[in-house]
């Protein structure tokens, strides 16, 4: 096999296991989503007014720690992985409102969350929308 055709052979393996992975990935988020599992989107003005309200609701900055420590959420958990989130929070009812910088990776990890089984995972964007101030306590 020349070098063309084996790196043409190569470029349909790696296409053909990225639409593996992309299907997965959507069978196992309607899976889940058919057992009550659902990430939701939430405007951050009514974030901010039921985070002020509820005391039960876990707030997550999916960011870096370098980047949290340049300012978060008040009562924001810096937890930037789903297997930390999953450790620290086994419940899957418990009601968890995500963010990170631009609201890129809060919704990759809503949805990994909602594989996960977890319930109540909204999903409230980036912090650079956020008009209620950070702090960096």
């Amino acid at each position: 096999m020349d070098t063309n055709s084996f790196t043409m052979y190569l470029s349909f393996v790696v296409i053909g296991l990225l639409i593996i992975n992309n299907l997965y990935k959507q069978i196992a988020l309607a899976l889940a989503k058919s057992k009550g599992a659902i990430y939701h989107q939430i405007s951050q003005d009514d974030a901010k007014n039921k985070m002020d309200n509820d005391r039960n609701i876990v707030i997550l900055d999916v960011r870096t720690t370098n980047e949290y420590k340049t300012g978060h959420i008040k009562k924001a958990k810096n937890l930037s992985l789903v297997n930390e989130i999953i450790k620290k929070y086994p419940d899957k009812e418990t009601k968890m409102y995500l963010y990170c910088q631009s609201g890129s990776r809060s919704i990759k990890t809503a949805k990994k969350l909602v594989i996960k089984g977890y319930k109540e995972i909204y999903d409230i964007g980036g912090l650079s929308y956020w008009n209620y101030g950070t702090t960096k306590k």
